[in-house]
């Protein structure tokens, strides 16, 4: 919209992007669920070595945390490496890609997650689909694209690239099961209004006004 009125003169109106929101919302845990979940392709951007340093941090520190890392990409050898020279393979596990059903079952199963992508996200679906398990609160790299989606709760959102500062939500949002669960059950709520059929109708109406 910005680029529009800066470039073009022209005054746009915005509809956000969409997603099935059932999908996510009646997705069932599995039995055995992890505490922290990563889901995104491992590449630099998407900031999973910011996560993974998080997590050493807080080991070092006495605290037993358990990460799922689902997704694939060219970093994964080096922090599959990173786990290993750490010792924190017991605490982390490396799912690999994982099927739209699974995915919508670890952000159901999870206590956090967490997606600390440094930038290039003009939006943020994917922290959508984890609100709307109702399970996990999200935390997300404080980017433009990410703001959009949690800037209503901007606790949940942390410097990128500062892997103490992820730790220490993590801490907090660990050993604050009330706060914890209050902010997931606002993304719940926050998620439903970019359901498919809420936006849906939204864009069919202005497709029919521009062609009147």
């Amino acid at each position: 919209q910005e680029f529009a009125r800066k470039t073009f003169g022209l005054h746009t109106r915005v509809v956000p992007n969409m997603f099935d929101y059932q999908q996510y919302a009646s997705a069932k845990p599995f039995k055995e669920r992890p505490q922290l979940v990563f889901l995104g392709r491992l590449v630099t951007r998407k900031g999973c070595q910011t996560l993974l340093r998080a997590v050493n941090h807080l080991h070092k520190n006495g605290q037993d945390v358990r990460l799922t890392i689902c997704g694939d990409g060219e970093l994964r050898p080096s922090l599959e490496a990173y786990v290993k020279e750490h010792t924190l393979t017991q605490h982390v596990t490396f799912a690999g890609r994982v099927t739209e059903q699974d995915k919508a079952r670890y952000f159901a199963s999870s206590s956090l997650s967490i997606f600390p992508s440094s930038g290039g996200e003009s939006f943020g679906i994917v922290l959508l689909e984890a609100m709307a398990s109702g399970q996990a609160a999200v935390l997300g790299g404080n980017n433009p694209g990410y703001r959009t989606v949690l800037g209503d709760q901007s606790e949940l959102l942390f410097p990128a690239t500062d892997h103490l500062a992820l730790a220490n939500k993590i801490t907090e949002l660990l050993e604050d099961e009330s706060k914890r669960q209050k902010l997931a059950e606002w993304g719940k709520k926050e998620s439903a209004k970019y359901d498919k059929n809420v936006v849906g109708p939204q864009l069919l109406k202005l497709y029919k006004n521009g062609a009147a």
